[in-house]
Order: C-alpha cells, then sequence, then structure tokens
C-alpha cells in the first residue's frame, strides 16, 4: 500500500499595516515584491517591494526609494509610499499587472509576435523615460524586458530602480550591481567599466532587435559565452527581414563604439522610432516636431483658462461680499453679475471640453497611421497629408480657442467695470444715508429740546393752577366770613360762585 504524498508546504504571505497581502509577484536580489490591496475605502492595489535592512544595504534602499520618489515620470512607475518595520523596508509602487518579457512570452506561446504598432508605443514609452532619467544625469543601468512593466491601460512604465546610479566615473562596481549580463554594452566588459548613458541605449536596442525581429540573439548561462554572443553580434544577418529604416536605426543603437551610438535625446528628437509605423525618418521627425509644438500650445491654453478660473472665482468672491453690503435697491444688479460669472464658467468648460477633443484627436494620430499603412502601404504620403491637413484644422481650432478667450477677457473687462460702477453707486447711496443720519440725529435732539420745554411748561402750569385753587380757597373763606356777619345777598352770591 503506498503512502500518501506530503503536502506542499504553502508559503506563507507578510503582513503590511493598511494592506492585505494577496500574493507574491516575484523575488529578486534586492528584496521580494507582493501584490497588496489597501484595507481603506479605496481598495486601490498596490505593489509592495520588501526590501530587507542591514548596515550594509539600508544606504542602497534608501538611494533606491529616493531616486523612484524624486524621478516621477508618466513612464515610469508611480511612486505610493515607503516605510521601515521591525525587520525590513517597504517600497509601495503603483501596481502593474505585466512585464514586457511575459507578454512576450504570451505572444510566442500562441505562436505570435507583438505588432510593430505596440512595439512603437511601448518603446517610445520607455525612450521617454530613458530621456527623462538621462536629463537628470542619471543611468538607468538594467534595462530588460522584465523591468518594462505595462498598467492596465498598457502603459509601458520603468520599473525596479535598484539599478539607477548618479552619472560619475569614480565608482566601481562588481558586476552584480552592473544590470543582466546579457543586455551589457561591449564596452561593459573592459576592466573597471561602469553604467554609462550608452549602455543604457545599447540595452534599449537590444531589446527593440528582439522585438523586430521575435528572436532572442543573446543567448547562455555563462560570462564569457554571453561576452562572446554580444561581441560576435552581425547586425547584417540580424536584419535582414527588417526595412532599411529600421536596420539604420539598430545600427545606431548598436554601435560598438559608445561614442558613435546615438543617445536617448537625439533618438527621441529625431523621431526614427517612428519607422517601426513605416513612416522615414524625416517624415517621423516632423510629426515628433509638430506634435511637441501641438502640445506646447495646448499646455499655454490651458494655463490661460487656469488663470481665467481663478479670475472669475476672485471676481464672485468680491461680489459675494459686496452683496452682502449692499442696499436692497442694488441687491437686482449684484444677481446679475454673479449670473454672467455662470455663465463664463460655463463658457470656460467649453473650452476646456475643446481642448480635451484636441487632446483626443492628437493621440488618435498614430491610430490613423496604423490603419493607413494596413489598407494601403504606398499611402504613406497621403497620410502625412492629411495628418498635416489635421494638424492646420489644430490650428485653426486653436486659433477659433483663441478669439473665444479674447471675448471671454472682453467679458471679465466689462463685468469689472460694472462692478466700479457698482461700487461707485454704493459708495454714493453710503454717503446719503450718512447725511440722513445726521438729520435724523439733528431732529431728534430738537424734538427732545421741545419736549423738555413742554414739561417744563406742563410744571408751570399746575404750579399756577395751584396757586389760584389756594386763591380762590382764601377768597371764599374771607367771603362767608363776611357773609356770616353781614348777610349781604351779594356776598351770598359771591360765595355760591366761587364755591361753583
Amino acid at each position: 500500500m503506498s503512502q500518501p504524498r506530503p503536502k506542499a508546504r504553502v508559503k506563507r504571505l507578510p503582513t503590511f499595516e493598511g494592506y492585505e497581502c494577496l500574493k507574491e509577484l516575484g523575488e529578486g536580489n534586492s528584496g521580494t515584491v507582493y501584490l497588496a490591496k489597501s484595507t481603506g475605502s479605496s481598495k486601490e492595489k498596490v505593489a509592495i517591494k520588501v526590501l530587507q535592512r542591514s548596515s550594509r544595504l539600508d544606504a542602497k534602499n534608501d538611494e533606491e526609494i529616493n531616486k523612484l520618489k524624486t524621478n516621477q515620470h508618466q513612464h515610469i512607475v508611480k511612486f505610493v509610499n515607503s516605510f521601515d518595520d521591525n525587520t525590513s523596508t517597504l517600497l509601495i509602487m503603483e501596481y502593474c499587472p505585466m512585464s514586457l518579457q511575459e507578454k512576450i512570452d504570451e505572444a510566442r506561446k500562441s505562436g505570435g509576435c507583438l505588432s510593430l504598432d505596440d512595439v512603437y508605443k511601448m518603446m517610445n514609452g520607455i525612450l521617454q523615460a530613458i530621456v527623462h532619467l538621462h536629463d537628470k544625469r542619471l543611468v538607468y543601468g538594467d534595462l530588460k524586458p522584465a523591468n518594462i512593466l505595462l498598467s492596465e491601460s498598457g502603459i509601458a512604465k520603468l520599473g525596479d530602480f535598484g539599478g539607477v546610479r548618479e552619472m560619475s566615473g569614480t565608482k566601481t562596481f562588481v558586476p552584480a550591481e552592473m544590470g543582466t549580463i546579457k543586455y551589457w554594452s561591449p564596452e561593459m566588459f573592459e576592466t573597471n567599466a561602469v553604467p554609462s548613458f550608452k549602455s543604457d541605449m545599447w540595452a534599449f536596442g537590444i531589446i527593440l532587435l528582439e522585438l523586430l525581429t521575435n528572436t532572442v540573439w543573446i543567448n547562455g548561462n555563462e560570462m564569457h559565452r554571453i561576452r562572446d554572443n554580444i561581441l560576435s553580434l552581425n547586425l547584417k544577418v540580424a536584419t535582414t527581414d527588417l526595412s532599411a529604416d529600421q536596420s539604420t536605426l539598430l545600427g545606431l543603437l548598436l554601435d560598438r563604439d559608445p561614442s558613435q551610438r546615438i543617445s536617448a535625446k537625439d533618438l527621441a528628437d529625431s523621431g526614427r522610432l517612428t519607422c517601426l509605423l513605416g513612416l522615414s525618418s524625416s517624415m517621423g521627425h516632423h510629426l515628433v516636431k509638430e506634435n511637441a509644438q501641438l502640445q506646447s500650445k495646448l499646455q499655454t491654453r490651458e494655463k490661460e483658462i487656469s488663470s481665467l478660473k481663478k479670475e472669475v472665482t476672485r471676481l464672485k468672491r468680491e461680489l459675494s461680499q459686496k452683496s452682502t453690503e449692499a442696499n436692497d435697491s442694488h441687491l437686482e444688479e449684484v444677481k446679475m453679475l454673479m449670473e454672467q460669472c455662470k455663465i463664463n464658467d460655463v463658457t470656460i468648460a467649453k473650452q476646456d471640453e475643446k481642448i480635451a477633443v484636441l487632446e483626443s484627436q492628437n493621440s488618435k494620430l498614430h491610430d490613423q497611421l496604423r490603419q493607413e499603412r494596413s489598407t494601403k502601404e504606398d499611402a504613406s504620403k497621403d497620410t502625412i497629408a492629411m495628418l498635416m491637413e489635421q494638424g492646420r484644422m489644430n490650428d485653426a481650432k486653436i486659433e477659433k480657442l483663441e478669439k473665444e478667450l479674447s471675448q471671454s477677457r472682453k467679458q471679465l473687462m466689462t463685468h469689472r467695470d460694472q462692478h466700479t460702477e457698482t461700487e461707485r453707486t454704493l459708495n454714493d447711496t453710503q454717503r446719503a444715508l450718512g447725511i440722513q443720519r445726521e438729520k435724523n440725529t439733528e431732529l431728534s435732539t430738537q424734538l427732545a429740546r421741545s419736549q423738555r420745554e413742554t414739561n417744563e411748561l406742563r410744571q408751570k402750569v399746575n404750579q399756577l393752577a395751584g396757586q389760584l385753587e389756594e386763591a380762590k380757597s382764601d377768597t371764599r373763606r374771607s367771603y362767608e366770613q363776611r357773609s356770616q356777619r353781614t348777610q349781604h345777598p351779594i356776598l351770598v352770591n359771591l360765595l355760591d360762585f366761587l364755591s361753583d
């Protein structure tokens, strides 16, 4: 009777404060990467790289985190957060569900390869990221398909900043710190060699060669075999089935002399990558330049619209303050101004939508190129003419936007004049109210004085009435005494009169 097999031991996932660990994504020299989900309301998925801590590794870990944090770019994986726990340092990054290496393997399993359009979009994005790093005097140092990550929307991004370092000739590195040997440039095998901008471009060329030919040209598990394959690479044989422009591009990237190898910025400015779409380098350069000009115009318009929004907000605030102080007779004017500001907001929102449409049209230029090339290969000139016409149409739309912006500015000037007139009217009303208050105060003073005089007169009248009553009483007593003595009829009648 056979004994049951022991169950495979399940690797226990670590726990992270604020995150639920879902699975392990991969393990490398510098640490292990896990997929995790935020336990907060966002439920955002992130990649958490666990970096081991030690006196030797802490400085290297800090350098990797700092390089990623301070060099954010749309084609570099997004930095989210970092913190230390008891035994390790946690680097939290944007989660990208697939690498370029996985996408290549997936296509090869199904017997296919990546389309030229996909190759162009991914490699053009990575080229922009390399230009960004090189401008900051940083060498990526370990460019390979496994380190090119693809976001959920398919955007290519550089990941794993463990090999990024400042361009310097004073520091030496051991092979383990110099990236993957398979993507080393020929000069990297020399004594005291260090990674450089040009070694990044060699690795970029090797990746591009593998994507265009769907073939792995550098093989081997031992360092000397890999070196032999790199030094003996025959580009004429490798690029036999490629177009002349594509072969020329690879020749510039894989020149054995690093001083002759094309730089990332020169490659980006030349537009040579557009040969992957079947365009000549001159046409590609024209498209790159035209696209840069359009992007610059769009950014300028966005800044102007942002300034207009701030101005409208300021006017709203001032009008709101004035409306609380205004007289009832001026509230209607203030409300009209507020309504006009709302209309301006709607106009600006429409301009934002138009700019968004322009950006969408700009992003569709390459899609239009792909459609034209798939339907008619020899129609590239017509396609470029169409794109140039589209560019002119975009310029016309931008001019229209400029006119609308000018009208908005005029409306704002009109609103400012109305606002000034409202302030002037309010000031006149306030002055009139002040004069009326002074008159009311004076009348109140006079009324108080009259009331005092009236009270004094009343007191005098009361005194006189009292004196009159006393006189009557005295006279009546006198007449009573006389009438009693004389009983004269006249005195008796007079006494009755005084009694009445």
